[in-house]
Order: C-alpha cells, then sequence, then structure tokens
C-alpha cells in the first residue's frame, strides 16, 4: 500500500475516533446511514426484481464493491457505494434467506425495512 494513502487513513481514523468520542455521534451517524440504506433497497427494488439466486446476490454485491473499490483507486472514496453494498446484503438476507430482524432497534420497526 502507498504509504501516502496508509497515512491518511490513519488520519481519518484518527479524526473518528475523536468524533465517536460519544455513543450520541455514533447513535445519529448510524441512525442516518440506516436511514441512506433504507432509501437504497427501495430505490433498488423499484427498478430491479428480487434476487432469482444466491449467485445473483453475489453478482450484485461485488459489481458494488467494486465500483466503491474503483472509487478508492481514483482517491475518491463514494460512500454511496458502501451504502449500495450494504443494502444489497440486506437484501440478500430478507429475499434469500427469508430472515427479518427479530429485534427491532430502538425507534425502527422491522416492516420498515422489507416494505416498498
Amino acid at each position: 500500500m502507498n504509504t501516502e494513502i496508509n497515512d491518511r487513513i490513519h488520519e481519518n481514523f484518527a479524526r473518528l475516533e475523536k468524533y465517536y468520542a460519544t455513543a450520541d455521534n455514533f447513535d445519529v451517524c448510524a441512525d442516518a446511514i440506516c436511514r441512506k440504506i433504507k432509501e437504497e433497497y427501495r430505490r433498488a427494488r423499484a427498478k430491479h426484481p428480487p434476487f432469482h439466486s444466491t449467485h445473483e446476490a453475489y453478482g450484485v454485491i461485488l459489481e458494488e464493491l467494486d465500483e466503491w473499490w474503483d472509487s478508492v483507486k481514483r482517491d475518491e472514496p463514494d460512500d454511496a457505494e458502501l451504502i449500495s453494498v450494504a443494502a444489497m446484503c440486506i437484501t440478500a438476507v430478507i429475499e434469500l434467506q427469508g430472515k427479518c430482524c427479530t429485534e427491532e432497534p430502538s425507534g425502527f420497526k422491522a416492516e420498515d425495512y422489507v416494505e416498498g
């Protein structure tokens, strides 16, 4: 790994550690990310049919991860691609494994994540 990139990664982690020093900051950020994942799930499902197989899910997840990796290699990491990866991973669990949350996070209902 390039030394400059490695140094930047360590600097970013140091900044994140300071930001997430309190649980409140983490919770606010995590809630916002969950909302974005939910929006991406709904957008993808409005545009594309459900997964037909685990192989298809793997291909879609890999494509999204590759798009994020391409942005990293351009030195312009795209958080939206990570949101897409997360949404497709959750989608695979829901659609292919038939599983959903049994314990609902505070303020959220499992139905919010699976209904279009």
